[in-house]
């Protein structure tokens, strides 16, 4: 629930004197910011030796201005080379449009925060209620309405392009017999049918499909002219291609009905003057808008509409991520430092890679060994394993590994006949994640493998203690214990 002097401002336009929130920072020493050529090789790493993407193209803001960095194509078979100008699907990026368009009507008089969706619905259609209470436009911006994040009526005809058949009429329906779980403003959770409604009764109140009101109220105004749902001819021929995480070819996703949810389609250029906006209102002509998307209408943790804040390492974050089948974007920036981050991808993550260019404190995701591990067990011998670990984390206050990468590492050892390193490595596994139960589960295969079957019933056993209804352990134990 909100202070009272919040529910008060939240009823009328909110005045400028009160947008204007100044953040404290403690003073904490930070490290060096990644360079422009640490970047580059984070992208050429990704692509070309953990096989996690397509093409990446970063932009970032800074004191040293404006640049984008890129690495990777556009599609595997043209090879065209992805850069500032490439098109991509922004998927939940879409979000921080929409509630910029409900800050810009909010200040333009034509609704208020605290309306009840129900207000610009037409006849017939009912929203959810819950305890007398009505969810209003707030409510969706914040993921506090109640709602799902996807209706339970969704029954598409191509899982490729899962939203492309879903209307406003199913919507409608949804809506009128939906029963809330929790009250209204309870908590956030996550909605894209909320977001989705809301960009839809904006375009009710604005007369104009959600489009439009988006290149009039948002992109023009910023010169974005490579932002849209449609594509011109100059974003077709500079659109990539959408692949999933293995690489492969999928469809691009189309969100007629909820397209505030996630329908826009952008390039790193052009999202690059969408951020500068926002971590710079005074210079923009959205000043009033982006401000009131600013205010803080809670405080701990800070709610924003839209904009999530999040504080580690020193670093105040704002930021929004987004995903469709084919694509992965990220716009972030660091209030503390004032370095800004958009990062577009036709394949593969990339919030690790935008938090790590904001703060080189952020780890990025680990996708196999690292290098100077592997090569000391190949230079050591992998019964060196865990003192090997040790030393390295010892040293290096940034090495770790990631349980599924040493779990997926002894398993390809396995498949290769190197019985006695998978080994090694699954022990590493339990000695580093010792409240695994799949770590000893995995170290009992390899043992079922090379014949020892009392260490591989010792670690079914383990396994089970962890985690008692484990299938496959029981069964193994069951056919082992037979023998």
């Amino acid at each position: 629930m909100f202070s009272k002097p919040v529910q008060y401002l939240l009823k009328w336009v909110l005045p400028l004197s009160l947008l204007c929130c100044v953040h404290a920072h403690a003073s904490v020493k930070l490290k060096p910011l990644l360079t422009d050529a640490e970047i580059f090789n984070i992208l050429k790493e990704r692509i070309d030796v953990e096989k996690q993407g397509v093409g990446l193209v970063v932009g970032v803001i800074d004191q040293q201005g404006t640049r984008v960095i890129s690495y990777g194509v556009m599609d595997k078979k043209t090879q065209a080379k992805v850069d500032g100008d490439t098109v991509f699907e922004i998927g939940s990026v879409t979000k921080l449009f929409t509630s910029l368009l409900l800050a810009d009507m909010v200040q333009k008089g034509e609704v208020v925060l605290t309306d009840p969706v129900a207000k610009y619905l037409p006849q017939g259609v009912t929203m959810p209620t819950r305890n007398g209470k009505q969810i209003s436009l707030l409510d969706l911006s914040l993921h506090k309405s109640g709602l799902p994040q996807w209706p339970d009526n969704m029954r598409s005809k191509d899982p490729l392009n899962p939203v492309a058949d879903y209307t406003v009429a199913q919507m409608y329906e949804f809506l009128s017999r939906y029963q809330l779980t929790r009250d209204i403003g309870e908590k956030a959770e996550y909605s894209n049918i909320g977001v989705g409604l809301l960009g839809h009764v904006l375009s009710l109140r604005g007369g104009k499909d959600f489009e439009t009101l988006v290149k009039e109220r948002i992109t023009n105004r910023l010169s974005m002219n490579d932002t849209g749902i449609s594509l011109s001819a100059r974003m077709t021929a500079h659109l990539a291609s959408p692949h999933n995480a293995q690489g492969e070819l999928v469809k691009n996703w189309d969100l007629p009905a909820i397209a505030g949810a996630g329908a826009l389609r952008s390039s790193v250029n052009d999202m690059l003057k969408f951020l500068a906006a926002n971590m710079s209102p005074d210079k923009s002509p959205l000043r009033l808008s982006i401000q009131t998307m600013h205010f803080p209408f809670e405080e701990s943790p800070e709610i924003h509409l839209a904009w999530g804040v999040g504080k580690k390492y020193g670093t105040t974050m704002w930021n929004h991520s987004g995903s469709t089948f084919g694509y992965k974007s990220m716009l972030a920036y660091d209030e503390t430092r004032r370095r800004g981050v958009v990062i577009l991808s036709n394949s593969g993550e990339v919030d690790d890679i935008g938090s790590k260019i904001l703060n080189r404190e952020f780890r990025l995701r680990q996708y196999i060994p690292p290098a100077s591990f592997v090569q000391a067990l190949n230079e050591k011998g992998y019964e060196t394993a865990i003192p090997t670990y040790d030393a390295m984390k010892k040293s290096d206050s940034d090495f770790f590994l990631r349980e599924e990468v040493v779990n997926e590492w002894g398993y390809a050892l396995l498949g290769q006949n190197k019985d006695a390193q998978a080994i090694e490595i699954f022990k590493l596994g339990i000695y580093v994640f010792p409240k695994s139960a799949n770590a000893y589960d995995s170290l009992a295969e390899a043992y079922e493998k090379v014949g020892d079957k009392d260490n591989a019933i010792l670690q079914y056993k383990k396994c089970v203690e962890l985690e008692p209804n484990n299938p496959h352990a029981l069964e193994r134990l069951a056919t082992l214990v037979k023998l």
